[in-house]
């Protein structure tokens, strides 16, 4: 339940970065005091990176029960959105979820935060947002995905949310096959700027019998070669290491074909990431 209960008390929105269409915002809420309950709403856009107030103060003697949110990205590209409760200028963030475009956030009174992918069902995931010092949170892949490109993609919906100036061990495991067995793949990551700490390793499926290990990554998009092959079906690709982000954002996997001219990797439903902020 989030109630304001001041005349400085304030529900905010603000993106982590500057889209092309901004995110539309709306919620709904009940004022109470000691006579009367008032229905209220408000709708807006969100402003970028500077805060927008969703759910305004509440008159003096009043408290004003936030019933409903909804947050939808109508633009192109995944967004960072971070929810905060301003408290006479103090800010305290309710929950930062990234979202990809046509899915939605939604707080419902009683139930909390959850994400609606753009088929309206809710996202499969174990916890949105950052997640809690130590605890393990997986974001699991729900469609299948290909690629025909030789240069990274991301993987539609396989990202975390992370916080500026905190250490994050990832594990992304991603299924996968190939339209031929000469036909390897690659993988990596992509996430804020300038991270400063960051290694990983690539481990993929070669053949049935072998695989191709890369180590000592320390960049993004920093996986230079692809497995010579793989197994039509019944590969795995494993992304593992630690980052320590200089701005908050989502790290998101990324995926390459080995060879062009037709030839395709597909990324498989079920594939999955287990990150924990350390």
């Amino acid at each position: 339940m989030i109630i304001l209960s001041s005349t400085t008390d304030t529900v905010r929105v603000k993106l982590g970065t500057n889209p092309i269409l901004e995110a539309v915002c709306y919620a709904s809420f009940r004022d109470t005091n000691t006579s009367n309950v008032t229905a209220g709403r408000n709708v807006t856009l969100t402003d970028a990176t500077t805060p927008v107030t969703l759910v305004t103060s509440p008159a003096s003697a009043t408290q004003r029960v936030v019933d409903y949110i909804s947050i939808y990205n109508r633009d192109s590209s995944t967004i960072t959105v971070t929810v905060e409760l301003s408290d006479n200028g103090t800010l305290y963030t309710l929950c930062v979820i990234a979202i990809e475009s046509d899915e939605k956030i939604e707080y419902q009174e009683g139930e909390g935060f959850r994400v609606l992918d753009r088929t309206g069902a809710v996202r499969v995931s174990d916890g949105f947002g950052s997640p809690a010092l130590g605890s393990v949170d997986f974001v699991v892949k729900n469609s299948d995905q290909t690629t025909l490109l030789t240069t990274f993609t991301d993987i539609n919906n396989l990202f975390f949310p992370v916080t500026a100036g905190k250490f994050y061990w990832f594990r992304f495991v991603i299924p996968y096959t190939s339209n031929s067995t000469a036909n390897g793949s690659r993988y990596a990551i992509n996430g804020p700027a300038s991270p400063a700490v960051l290694y990983y390793y690539m481990d993929v499926t070669a053949t049935t019998s072998s695989k191709y290990v890369q180590r000592g990554i320390t960049t993004y998009d920093g996986t230079v070669n692809s497995s010579s092959s793989a197994a039509t079906n019944g590969n795995i690709g494993i992304v593992e290491g630690v980052i320590l982000p200089s701005a908050s954002g989502t790290v998101i996997a990324r995926f390459a074909s080995r060879l062009a001219a037709g030839n395709s990797i597909t990324q498989k439903a079920g594939a999955f990431v287990k990150y924990i902020e350390l």
